[in-house]
């Protein structure tokens, strides 16, 4: 998060203990649709795994990684880094 302890794959394999995988997570819009793609096929193995659906909804967002934005209602949301084991 905005401490820059809490990284976008570190959220993905928290969800193998919960329901609702990676929602309304904010990622810098420069992101690539290869990224993307990757985020999905991880989401897609675990879901395999839990043998259960999984969600990815990301948001593009004008900033970069520790900033922190407003999303919607939700006020002070960090981008999470990217890159861990990546």
């Amino acid at each position: 998060g905005a401490q820059g302890k809490l990284t976008l794959w570190r959220l993905l394999v928290y969800s193998l203990a919960c329901v609702a995988g990676l929602d309304m997570i904010p990622v810098p819009s420069r992101v690539g649709v290869k990224w993307v793609k990757g985020v999905i096929e991880d989401a897609f193995t675990i879901a395999k795994i839990k043998g259960k659906p999984l969600g990815v909804r990301l948001l593009p967002a004008n900033a970069e990684v520790g900033d922190v934005i407003d999303v919607w209602f939700f006020k002070g949301v960090p981008i999470p880094r990217l890159d861990e084991n990546r």
